[in-house]
């Protein structure tokens, strides 16, 4: 086994930088590398929140993709209304298109501007589609695209 350098740790941090899903693990080998804990630069000890940063992380990604699709889909319901279509939407990509979008490694063009995109890229967070009232909370948030 050969030895890994600060070099490619740096290389692996730019390369994670630009992937999907991948920003947290290159900050927390970034934050490593400057001396922090690795368990906890890797969100793998709880804070006191009693949740770890990468499933903060994923929490934060998953919400705003939420309003995403949203403010796209859904401009003008309200976050009840919206909520109820999204989770159908969500229930029926579940069923029957995520397993096939699963073995994909990049979004075919296609659903580009369609709600499988939003569908798409949720399912790569990961983090699961929240319930009725917790979706209605995270649709009610101000939002910004791009957040």
């Amino acid at each position: 086994m050969t030895d890994v350098t600060p070099a490619d740790l740096r290389a692996a941090c730019d390369i994670l930088a630009d992937q999907p899903g991948g920003y947290a693990v290159a900050r927390a080998l970034a934050d490593i590398m400057a001396g922090a804990d690795p368990r906890n630069a890797l969100g793998l000890r709880a804070r006191g929140t009693g949740r770890s940063p990468l499933t903060l992380d994923r929490l934060a990604r998953r919400d705003s993709l939420l309003r995403d699709w949203r403010d796209q889909h859904h401009p003008g319901a309200s976050a009840a209304m919206a909520a109820k279509a999204m989770r159908a939407a969500a229930a029926t990509y579940t069923r029957r298109l995520a397993a096939f979008d699963q073995a994909l490694d990049a979004m075919p063009d296609a659903y580009a501007g369609t709600e499988r995109e939003h569908l798409w890229r949720l399912a790569r967070v990961p983090a699961e589609m929240p319930g009725k009232t917790i979706l209605q909370d995270i649709l009610s948030q101000h939002h910004k695209s791009g957040e």
